[in-house]
């Protein structure tokens, strides 16, 4: 995981909860993002809503979309090639804009494991993609 990232994990205790505007949410453990982002086996994916939904249900708090969008983007550049970031996409099946340089090479990694990928405006899609998504 990205050097900032352990380094923060071991000042701020996660998950944290804060209270923004009234309204109280959960900054989610980045480790537990990640052990989730590793469910998917080949052929298979998980969508960024489903992990939402299973931090929200588990803890009763939503989740700081801000915090979420980065540490998503913290584990997936962060890691070794042969971290499976790419399993995970957006929650209609889009690619996520979040990886940045590295939303090209996710369709690619899609392609491989035999996913079909398509244009829908500017977004990038897996076809089909709700079949294909795991239970948590």
């Amino acid at each position: 995981m990205a050097n900032w990232l352990t380094h923060l994990s071991k000042i701020v205790k996660y998950p944290k909860k804060i209270k923004i505007k009234k309204e109280e949410f959960l900054i989610p453990s980045p480790n537990q993002i990640k052990k989730l982002m590793q469910r998917p086996k080949a052929k298979k994916l998980l969508s960024t809503q489903q992990i939402l939904n299973y931090l929200e249900k588990k803890y009763k708090l939503k989740v700081y979309p801000k915090a979420f969008k980065l540490f998503l983007w913290a584990i997936a550049d962060s890691q070794e090639p042969s971290f499976p970031f790419w399993r995970t996409i957006g929650p209609n099946g889009e690619l996520l804009e979040e990886f940045a340089d590295k939303i090209f090479l996710q369709a690619n990694f899609l392609r491989k494991e035999g996913h079909i990928i398509i244009r829908k405006g500017k977004n990038l899609i897996v076809k089909n993609f709700q079949k294909k998504l795991i239970k948590l």
